[in-house]
């Protein structure tokens, strides 16, 4: 008894002690930048060449969203005693960890102007897990099923015509990149020195290569390259990977790292961000997402990804697996405005039953675009008898990266063409452009049909009928009749 009751005292001190060490995580809103000491006059001090090249190049200003936080405000805040966990430039905003009394002593100064709860402590208000990945199948995918998902989008006669993504930076976002270091179908990347940079939002390290494999697969499908069993759609691009999910938790907090990736992304001048993360459940029964947020406006990521495309990035993001759920529809931040938010389709072009269906909750058309993500060829690293093969895959999240190595080399065939135009000539080259609809968006892209469409002395007119839906150009930008955003 003595025993029993030595132990239930170790362990109440045990959870004590981590209760204390695990307050509640809070997003704090500062209401200015004032006495950053950084200007828009300035950028490189806070912005790569390359970053800055990009707005030049498009004509995008630097604004004050660019601009590093106030450290006068954030000091005072540390000084109160909470963590600073993460900063975002964009969002104007602190993710921190703070007990009760200090998040109320932190609400009150006069440059905050919300605080909101983003991860409760721990085992407070939890709801039950939902299982929200899907497992791929441990079967070896077919030479045709490899071969059938870059024909279905172009990509192989963008590759034919010797344009593979040379000289184009993706960023994928994602929840981990294990064996990507040792994978031979990642020899090519690894040896040219392909992986730019590498950084892991939830630890703040540079450790990516652990962690769910999710990432690994999704980037397989643009880098990997072993002809004859499976080259990404775009091989020669180089890449940055970020890792910000928390694969064991659905918290708010992870839509805010996922901003912070976005932000580190710009800042190193990428030209195109891929991510397979959404979110649309939290295991906080307080803090739960509801459809009518969808709207494009209301969740911080959602605006994070427009502010992407505003600064010239292209935004590929996958629409979600909840089709055959009771969910059903897109998540966040795929209702965002001017991205490319991709469906799923099997290799005969039929919807996925899993791919979330639109519109946004204001009525806007979803998914823009689709590419293969039923029997997706991915590259297999969850079963230890398969590495370094090629299986099969199910998702929106293969779809997305398989669009986005095809968009990719086709910038890399027209480095001179707005990011803007090179995606709503995606949305006029797709199967269905002329009659979109809430399952397939604009349907099936097509990054050869885009780039015949580029090239093509009618595009270059300022009003043109085009066989898939009237186009004009104005003040350089491509608009679609019919489509808006």
């Amino acid at each position: 008894m003595k025993r029993l009751i030595l132990l239930m005292a170790v362990s109440l001190a045990v959870a004590l002690a981590a209760a204390k060490r695990n307050p509640a995580m809070y997003y704090v809103q500062l209401k200015d930048k004032q006495g950053c000491g950084f200007t828009t006059s300035n950028p490189l001090s806070y912005l790569s060449q390359r970053a800055i090249d990009r707005r030049t190049r498009w004509n995008i200003p630097v604004d004050s969203t660019d601009l590093p936080l106030a450290q006068t405000y954030v000091d005072s805040i540390a000084h109160i005693g909470a963590d600073i966990y993460q900063k975002s430039r964009w969002m104007n905003g602190l993710l921190v960890y703070a007990t009760d009394a200090q998040i109320s002593t932190i609400s009150s100064l006069d440059f905050v102007t919300n605080a909101e709860i983003i991860r409760p402590s721990t085992n407070v208000n939890l709801l039950k897990k939902l299982q929200k990945k899907r497992k791929n199948k441990n079967t070896k995918a077919t030479y045709s099923q490899i071969t059938d998902q870059n024909h279905q989008v172009g990509a192989d006669s963008l590759h034919n015509a010797g344009f593979r993504g040379q000289g184009i930076q993706v960023a994928v976002i994602d929840a981990g990149f294990p064996k990507v270091n040792t994978l031979p179908g990642f020899d090519s990347l690894r040896n040219r020195g392909g992986i730019l940079g590498t950084y892991n939002v939830v630890t703040k390290s540079t450790d990516v290569y652990c962690d769910h494999y999710h990432g690994t697969m999704c980037l397989s499908t643009m880098a990997f390259n072993i002809p004859g069993e499976l080259v990404g759609t775009a091989p020669d691009a180089d890449y940055w990977l970020l890792r910000t999910e928390v694969d064991d938790e659905e918290y708010l907090y992870e839509t805010d790292l996922w901003i912070i990736a976005v932000e580190m992304a710009d800042s190193a001048g990428v030209d195109l961000i891929s991510t397979s993360l959404g979110y649309f459940f939290t295991d906080d029964e307080d803090k739960q997402f509801t459809y009518s947020n969808m709207n494009g406006i209301h969740f911080r990521s959602t605006v994070a990804a427009r502010m992407a495309a505003e600064k010239g990035i292209v935004m590929c993001v996958a629409a979600g697996n909840e089709g055959d759920s009771d969910w059903q529809y897109i998540d966040t931040p795929a209702d965002a405005d001017s991205i490319l938010c991709i469906g799923g389709v099997d290799r005969y072009g039929e919807h996925s039953s899993f791919s979330s269906y639109g519109p946004t909750a204001d009525g806007r058309i979803k998914p823009e675009v689709c590419a293969c993500a039923t029997g997706a060829s991915v590259a297999e690293v969850d079963y230890p008898e398969w590495y370094g093969n090629v299986t099969v895959g199910y998702g929106t999240s293969f779809a997305t990266p398989i669009a986005a190595g095809t968009i990719a080399s086709l910038m890399s065939a027209l480095p001179d063409v707005n990011p803007a135009i090179i995606r709503r000539a995606i949305i006029a080259t797709a199967s269905q452009s002329n009659n979109p609809d809430n399952t397939l968006g604009y349907g099936i892209l097509n990054g050869w049909e885009a780039y015949k469409y580029l090239t093509s002395p009618a595009t270059a007119t300022e009003d043109v009928e085009e066989k898939k839906g009237r186009a004009f150009i104005s003040n350089g930008l491509l608009f679609v009749e019919g489509y808006e955003g």
